[in-house]
C-alpha cells in the first residue's frame, strides 16, 4: 500500500516567565533553582503513515526536540519538556469474522529531574536537601505497548466494537519523577498512570 510521509521543523523563544514557573525536576521539586528569563526549543516531527485501503494499516512517528532555559543567575539548562525523542507506532491489521487487532507502542527519553546532590542540617537536625544542577538529571526512559482485540457488529441500526485491551503488556513500571525519603539519601521513582499492567473489557457504540 502507499506510504506518506511528513516532517515539520520548528525553532520557538520563550520570554516573560511567571514568577512561579521555577526551573524545578521531579516530583516534589518544582521550585529549585533561580528562575526562567527565556527559552528556546527547536525539533523535527516527522510522521509516516500507511494507505487506509490495505489489511494492515498504521503510522510511525518521531519527535525530536532540544529545549534550553536561561536562569536568572545567566545559566543555560534543559527545559522541563525537553524530552529528546519520543516514537510511536501504531498499526491496526483486520482479521477474519469482523475482528481487528491493533498494537500501539510507545517509547521516549526520560523527562529532566533536578538530582539532589547532598543535605544540611536545618531546624530541629531535619535534613534538608542541597539540589545539584537544575534539570541536569532524567528519569529512565519510557516504554510501553499496549494491545487491543476488538469486533465490530451492528445491533439494531447502530455500529457496536466490542474489545479486550490489555495496557502496558510489557508491565514496565514507568516513572514520571523521583521521590526522596526523609533524609534524603534514598530516592524512588514515582510511577505514570498504568505503571502495571492492565486488562480492559469494553464496549463502544456508534452514534445513529
Amino acid at each position: 500500500g502507499l506510504v506518506r510521509w511528513r516532517a515539520d521543523a520548528y525553532h520557538k523563544r520563550y520570554g516573560r516567565y511567571a514568577p512561579a514557573l521555577v526551573a524545578g525536576g521531579g516530583a516534589g521539586a518544582v521550585g529549585v533553582g533561580p528562575p526562567p528569563v527565556s527559552g528556546t526549543a527547536q525539533g523535527v516531527d516527522g510522521v509516516a503513515q500507511r494507505d487506509a485501503a490495505g489489511r494492515v494499516t498504521g503510522w510511525l512517528g518521531h519527535s525530536y526536540l532540544h529545549a534550553r532555559l536561561r536562569l536568572a543567575d545567566g545559566r543555560t539548562v534543559r527545559s522541563p519538556v525537553d524530552v529528546t525523542h519520543a516514537v510511536t507506532a501504531v498499526t491496526r491489521t483486520r482479521l477474519g469474522g469482523a475482528f481487528t487487532l491493533g498494537a500501539t507502542a510507545r517509547w521516549a527519553t526520560g523527562v529532566p529531574a533536578t538530582p539532589v546532590v547532598g543535605t544540611t542540617a536545618g531546624a530541629g537536625g531535619r535534613a534538608l536537601p542541597v539540589w545539584g544542577t537544575p534539570l541536569a538529571d532524567r528519569v529512565p526512559d519510557y516504554a510501553r505497548l499496549d494491545v487491543r482485540l476488538s469486533r465490530a457488529f451492528a445491533v439494531r441500526d447502530r455500529l457496536v466494537s466490542g474489545y479486550v485491551e490489555a495496557l502496558n503488556v510489557l508491565d514496565r513500571a514507568n516513572a514520571s519523577g523521583f521521590a526522596y525519603d526523609a533524609a534524603y539519601r534514598a530516592r524512588r521513582p514515582v510511577h505514570t498512570v498504568f505503571a502495571a499492567r492492565t486488562l480492559i473489557v469494553g464496549a463502544e457504540l456508534g452514534l445513529p
